[in-house]
């Protein structure tokens, strides 16, 4: 009986010995870790191609695109049909009664169509119709309506022109009770309408996700390539640092300063190019969790090229061979409508571009956290096939 409460009570102590071992190994991991993060960034901040690369070049690009196509209002491409109408009565009424359901045929294009008195002014970019207050439905001779544009006619005040023109004959018909022989049927069957959203925060969004894409592909990636390269990894098989725990200082650095710069970045652009005041507190905490999933997900397969590379050539080109086409197809700051509708269709299935139009969303206040399961979805996808090409590829050491 006492040897077998010896062998329980060996039996618990080496179970609470082992236990005791774990929970030590564990600590001296997160004290190695959180040691080489601090040492980790602090080198990165002092790395001149790092810092240009992460923080200046988005600055420095975002200053160009808001030059050349800046500006508070529209999409990147913006069609707008404005009309004022002056005049009252029954003719007026039905006139813009008339226009504004020709106008909702129309898809993908935005309309305004004001009410004005005979004082006031017409912008120079809109059109102005002016119905006589004394015109009635039963005249029994034409009525003088007057359509006035101030500039050259675009694209935009000449579409107003031709449906006032329509609106009009249509109008007339209607009135003359003559029996129509032709009526148009309209069948509309247009693309979705691109989202309209200010260009700031096009290209402050944009450029956000464009540095954390950059970040991951060379400023981690590269880095790792290079140094197993140089034989530096293969130093951890004989050094006391735990070589995982190297492994994510190396990813927490990046996304300590990933997470710290896009904030403060989408921040700056917003506040220095209009748009600050459309992010609800909703908007802030989906940015920042987008932010930290994004980082987290393209770091992971940032390391999963450094699994596949071991040449700091190949690595190099591979690199580049993947930035290119995430930059024209994600639609980052080039547009992805004046690409043809195959190539928007694959576009669209990125998980870059669900990212930067969930991001944008969140800044917009038309994002919420309940419509940002696919690009969650897909990040984690993309975070587990990484991983998983990680775990079967990444060497501490060139093959002999």
């Amino acid at each position: 009986m006492k040897l077998e409460n010896t062998q329980t009570e060996f039996g618990l102590d080496l179970r609470g010995r082992r236990s005791l071992q774990h929970s030590a190994a564990v600590v001296e991991w997160s004290r190695q870790c959180a040691r080489l993060t601090l040492v980790e960034t602090a080198t990165y901040l002092r790395d001149r191609t790092a810092i240009f690369w992460t923080f200046l070049y988005p600055v420095v690009l975002l200053l160009i695109m808001m030059a050349l196509f800046g500006g508070s209002a529209g999409s990147p491409v913006d069609f707008k049909m404005s009309i004022d109408i002056e005049g009252r009565g029954l003719a007026a009424d039905l006139l813009a009664n008339r226009i504004e359901k020709n106008l909702s045929f129309i898809d993908g294009v935005e309309s305004e169509v004001r009410r004005v008195g005979a004082s006031e002014a017409t912008p120079k970019d809109r059109v102005r119709l002016i119905v006589p207050d004394s015109a009635t439905t039963d005249e029994p001779t034409a009525q003088p309506l007057v359509a006035k544009l101030e500039s050259v006619p675009d694209s935009a005040s000449g579409s107003v022109l031709a449906l006032i023109s329509q609106t009009a004959s249509e109008l007339n018909l209607e009135l003359s009770k003559v029996p129509e022989h032709y009526a148009i049927s309209y069948e509309v069957q247009a693309d979705e309408p691109e989202i309209a959203r200010s260009r700031s925060v096009y290209y402050v969004v944009g450029l956000a996700v464009l540095t954390i894409i950059s970040t991951a592909l060379f400023g981690f990636s590269s880095p790792l390539i290079d140094l197993r390269a140089r034989g530096g990894l293969k130093l951890f098989q004989v050094m006391p640092v735990n070589r995982t725990a190297f492994l994510a200082a190396f990813g927490l650095c990046r996304i300590i300063i990933l997470m710290s710069f896009v904030m403060l970045f989408i921040i700056g652009g917003l506040t220095a190019y209009g748009g600050l005041g459309t992010v609800t507190r909703e908007g802030w905490l989906l940015l920042a969790l987008l932010t930290l999933f994004g980082s987290i997900t393209f770091l992971t397969a940032g390391l999963a090229i450094a699994g596949l590379v071991t040449n700091n050539t190949v690595g190099a080109a591979l690199i580049n061979v993947i930035n290119l086409p995430i930059i024209f197809l994600s639609d980052l700051f080039i547009p992805l409508s004046a690409m043809p509708h195959v190539i928007q269709d694959v576009a669209r299935a990125m998980p870059t571009y669900l990212l930067v139009e969930a991001m944008r969303g969140a800044a917009e206040g038309s994002f919420t956290l309940a419509d940002s399961r696919l690009v969650l979805l897909s990040l984690i996808i993309l975070f587990t096939f990484s991983l998983v090409v990680v775990s079967t590829t990444f060497r501490w050491r060139l093959k002999r």
